[in-house]
């Protein structure tokens, strides 16, 4: 039985027990139209929890639209062993998928992808700020100079949810910043697909 069955079975349960146990009379009829009342709330519920809240925001839902892929631009100041400089500015996709109340970051690079362990929306002085930790995964060809390892990032988002900015650190003692302006609001799996949705412009949606 899947979660959201349990959530609409069991109220009509324990509620259809205690009217027994109160001796009260059940009828049959109307335990069907409050198992489908709850049915439909339940399914209400978990519309408004993946989509509808983006369009009907409620207390902590009102917070910016941030679901789907940005491109902006890394800079770090890590320096590259084989040359003992730091890499110069490098494109980049930021993956965000948002509910009501989860958010989830994938940052993906042409050497590496970023997933996120912990993420949340912070409120800060008027602001809202995206943080959370992640473990970085590089590609193989560069594993040799570029280990996995753990950090943190912190952006800040515009009054207008158009843009993030913010900076990164790491276990490995490297640190940078990030900026995104662009968003498309379809989700990429790889760095190649994220480069071929920036060229569809916003109108790119699966949400």
């Amino acid at each position: 039985m899947s979660r959201s069955r349990i959530i609409a079975v069991v109220p009509i349960a324990i509620f259809t027990a205690l009217l027994w146990i109160g001796g009260e009379s059940v009828s049959v009829d109307w335990v069907r139209y409050a198992s489908l009342a709850t049915s439909a709330a339940t399914v209400l519920v978990a519309a408004y929890e993946k989509w509808l809240w983006a369009i009907i925001p409620v207390g902590r839902s009102r917070r910016p639209v941030l679901r789907g892929t940005w491109s902006g631009r890394l800079v770090t100041h890590w320096p590259d062993p084989e040359t003992g400089q730091a890499p110069g500015p490098r494109d980049c996709y930021l993956v965000i998928r948002q509910t009501a109340s989860t958010i989830r970051a994938t940052l993906l690079t042409d050497e590496s992808r970023s997933s996120s362990a912990v993420a949340e929306l912070a409120d800060n002085d008027g602001g809202t700020s995206l943080c959370y930790i992640f473990r970085n995964q590089p590609q193989i060809q560069v594993d040799h100079r570029s280990t996995a390892h753990h950090g943190a990032v912190v952006l800040e988002i515009d009054s207008g949810g158009t843009r993030l900015e913010g900076h990164y650190w790491t276990d490995r003692y490297s640190r940078g910043e990030l900026e995104f302006g662009k968003r498309v609001r379809k989700y990429a799996a790889t760095f190649a697909e994220a480069t071929d949705l920036q060229s569809l412009g916003p109108g790119a949606h699966d949400d």
